[in-house]
């Protein structure tokens, strides 16, 4: 018997089956006719609780069908914890009736979510062949695996092939499809560069404030690039090293201000700088370097120069997402958190 089946012939057991299998009334044996299924069903549950029938057994057992068909559905146990027995079984009855449920269509489209990632996954351009114009954000997800979305609104798949340059490979929503094969994809590759970088790195949050100029929060408003000569007396830039006469890859930040910490700034906007960035066909990276993204909200702690744009103090410890704070679990090496830099103003 499916699961199925097995749970449509425990939810038949009605209360009053339920009193007159009970002790106390077996004395009085009601005189009904039980059919085949539901006699198999209490002898089950007789021999294998080995106690009295009793209303919380029969709900222990309904329960574990239920749960024994919603994992049948690929629905992971461990999502149903936030729901109570009596939920999951009455959930079950409905849907097992032909009635559309919200719960477990709640439920089945979690199960699809792909899960997201700050980590550009790292790929060949013989997988990249295998892409076809019909596929859809979760096709391409289960060829080439999880990877990092720099999209605003819509989805913009980075990918790294063959570890020499990135393809960007945007979607305008769950169900839209790729449009062109895997092949033009490639064409459109570009080249990347790791930047050699020498930020410092801080072991507190009080060490990481206090080395600081500017500490806000803030709303990323535009992402732009420019290529800029910031070195003095022609010296290599001292952040990256780049001594190139047309200057070090920047990806600047514009951002309207919330609230400043520590500091002070003239105008409800400022502009933020830090080494990376795209133009045209090359990419510049810094390893680790954290996520930023248009329109969401940040702290930043800045580093002032003068006669040039603020500057994050390094790629992984300078912002933080202020709808998503950080958290270091159990057995982690210790981290800098949001709440760490909070408690000190």
């Amino acid at each position: 018997m499916n699961s199925r089946k097995l749970f449509h012939s425990i939810g038949e057991i009605e209360d009053r089956f339920i009193d007159e299998a009970s002790p106390k009334e077996k004395t009085q044996p009601a005189r009904r006719r039980f059919s085949v299924i539901r006699a198999a069903v209490a002898a089950a549950v007789i021999l294998v609780m080995a106690v009295p029938v009793t209303a919380s057994a029969i709900e222990t057992f309904q329960y574990n069908a239920a749960v024994t068909y919603l994992t049948s559905l690929g629905i992971e146990a461990g999502d149903l914890s936030d729901y109570s027995r009596r939920e999951i079984i009455d959930t079950v009855k409905t849907y097992d009736a032909g009635e559309s449920n919200a719960l477990i269509e709640n439920l089945l489209r979690e199960k699809d979510k792909i899960p997201v990632t700050d980590t550009m996954a790292q790929v060949t351009s013989e997988q990249v062949s295998e892409l076809t114009p019909d596929m859809t954000y979760k096709d391409i997800i289960e060829v080439l695996g999880n990877t990092v979305d720099v999209g605003s609104g819509i989805y913009i798949l980075q990918y790294e092939v063959d570890g020499a340059y990135t393809i960007n490979i945007p979607l305008a929503d769950d169900n839209a499809r790729l449009g062109v094969t895997g092949d033009k994809l490639l064409e459109a590759k570009k080249s990347v560069t790791v930047l050699q970088t020498d930020y410092p790195e801080y072991h507190t949050a009080g060490e990481l404030v206090e080395s600081s100029d500017l500490v806000f929060t803030g709303t990323v408003r535009n992402i732009e690039y420019q290529m800029i000569d910031i070195r003095t007396d022609k010296e290599p830039d001292e952040n990256t090293g780049c001594a190139d006469d047309e200057g070090t890859p920047y990806t600047l930040y514009t951002i309207d201000v919330d609230k400043v910490y520590k500091g002070s700034i003239e105008s409800s906007t400022i502009i933020v700088r830090r080494a990376g960035g795209s133009f045209g066909n090359d990419e510049y990276i810094v390893e680790n370097a954290s996520e930023i993204t248009k329109g969401k909200k940040y702290l930043f702690v800045t580093e002032i120069f003068k006669d040039a744009w603020p500057c994050l103090l390094n790629a992984d410890q300078s912002s933080y997402d202020m709808d998503a704070p950080q958290t270091v679990t159990d057995g982690e090496e210790k981290e800098i958190t949001l709440a760490d830099i909070l408690r000190l103003f």
